[in-house]
């Protein structure tokens, strides 16, 4: 099987970025302004998309552009990746109805907060926004605090982007674009909900960044493999995996 790498690779890229527009928009004082399709898509056209130009042709960034900026709108590849990593019963969701909570002001859910031996109730607790690394380390301890503000969002993406803004793309490869992103989307966005839908917002942005840049990657691959056959939800080339470690 031939991959065109590049293509391939533009289509992870896109899928790993494709909610970078929520991080934008809660940083904002006038989140509401537009949806978080449109500030993605802004964010990537001042931050990103010129250091693009030596490491993807001008088609693959507009492919890692529509991602980002049209993955709700059937977008080849995206929009089915990111409707099974959020849930199949996202599909029938409206996008007006979609988040229930405060996205703008909920903090992400600690799991462990929930595991007691007794039937207690325990208090939830809450995870600040601090990137990851060994000279933050006490940062990562969730805290009782529920909400947070604009502000703590705009200090954690001030970070982000002043990673990027110092790195030269030029001699990496599509591939290795790909694994420096997955890696400071990692350090970045393991702290910040998804989502808040009707349900605990306790799934990190970065999770299901990547699962969506995965199951983006696969089907890419299925389709190159397979050109005749149409992928979509009923596939043949979509194949479920389960497991538990006890």
């Amino acid at each position: 099987m031939e991959i065109k790498k590049s293509e391939h690779y533009a289509i992870i890229l896109g899928a790993l970025l494709h909610d970078i527009g929520k991080f934008v928009q809660r940083a904002q004082t006038n989140p509401m302004g537009q949806d978080h399709s449109r500030w993605g898509e802004e964010w990537f056209q001042n931050h990103l998309s010129e250091k693009l130009n030596k490491v993807f042709n001008e088609k693959d960034k507009q492919l890692i552009r529509s991602a980002i900026g049209n993955h709700h709108e059937h977008e080849k590849f995206i929009s089915m990746a990111d409707a099974i990593s959020a849930g199949m019963d996202r599909i029938e969701i409206k996008m007006d109805e979609e988040e229930k909570g405060d996205p703008f002001s909920d903090r992400l859910i600690s799991i462990f907060s929930k595991v007691s031996i007794s039937d207690e109730h325990k208090p939830e607790r809450y995870y600040r926004f601090a990137p990851l690394g060994k000279e933050r380390l006490q940062e990562i301890f969730p805290i009782d605090q529920k909400k947070c503000s604009p502000k703590d969002y705009a200090q954690l993406l001030a970070g982000f982007e002043k990673e990027i803004a110092s790195e030269n793309f030029d001699n990496l490869s599509p591939q290795q674009l790909v694994n420096y992103f997955y890696f400071l989307l990692w350090k970045y966005c393991w702290c910040i909900p998804s989502a808040t839908y009707k349900i605990e917002p306790d799934v990190p942005l970065f999770d299901h960044l990547k699962t969506t840049a995965a199951i983006a990657g696969c089907l890419h691959a299925y389709q190159e493999e397979k050109p005749a056959e149409a992928v979509n939800i009923d596939s043949k080339g979509m194949l479920l995996i389960g497991g538990d470690i006890s």
